[in-house]
């Protein structure tokens, strides 16, 4: 009878992992972003991305990119690939309009953040054009902002630019300085002085 009922016991919890085991894997496969979170609060990175990659390549939705994106840190080199797609794709303003202020503050700190990410990452992939470019956007559309992308480079990776560049981003914020004034134009200011400093 002990028999039977241990028995009994053993493939009733065989059967609960199995059904665990399906059910979880179903969810993984279908619906990745919950584990996503899971894995991301548990601090297992490349669980969570992977999660949050799968959930962007199932359905390739807008909200999707951009959790990807916040949750790729940036020694991770798709970074580089999915941060411009992010500020390129057909959603993005949408998503900053219905979606930004979940994760910051205020709409412009989501640009700010989301373009100075993809800039960052462009320059850590040795492609200063597309960098640079991506700082292009970001003042043609924003301004000269505390926290822009050409700000935020020079801050992060000034120590690392060579001479060129840094002349490259000279001759770039003289050209506008001009446009600019108040904060904008002391922000400028600030950043030749930094640029000045790093030759």
């Amino acid at each position: 009878m002990k028999k039977l009922i241990g028995r009994t016991i053993g493939i009733t919890l065989a059967a609960v992992f199995l059904f665990l085991a399906v059910f979880s894997g179903i969810i993984v496969l279908f619906c990745p972003s919950v584990y996503g979170r899971i894995f991301s609060k548990l601090g297992n990175y490349s669980a969570s991305t992977w999660c949050f990659e799968r959930e962007y390549k199932i359905g390739k939705e807008t909200y999707d990119l951009a959790v990807l994106v916040l949750n790729l840190e940036e020694r991770d080199s798709r970074l580089n690939y999915y941060s411009y797609l992010l500020i390129t794709d057909a959603g993005y303003e949408e998503y900053i309009l219905n979606n930004s202020l979940k994760y910051f503050s205020s709409a412009l700190k989501a640009e700010e953040y989301f373009y100075s990410k993809s800039a960052v990452s462009k320059f850590d992939g040795a492609d200063f054009t597309s960098c640079v470019s991506v700082c292009d956007s970001f003042y043609n559309k924003l301004g000269y902002t505390e926290f822009s992308p050409i700000r935020k480079l020079i801050v992060l990776r000034g120590e690392s630019f060579n001479l060129s560049q840094i002349t490259e981003l000279e001759q770039k914020i003289n050209l506008i300085k001009g446009e600019l004034s108040g904060s904008e134009l002391s922000f400028a200011e600030s950043d030749l002085i930094v640029l000045n400093s790093l030759k």
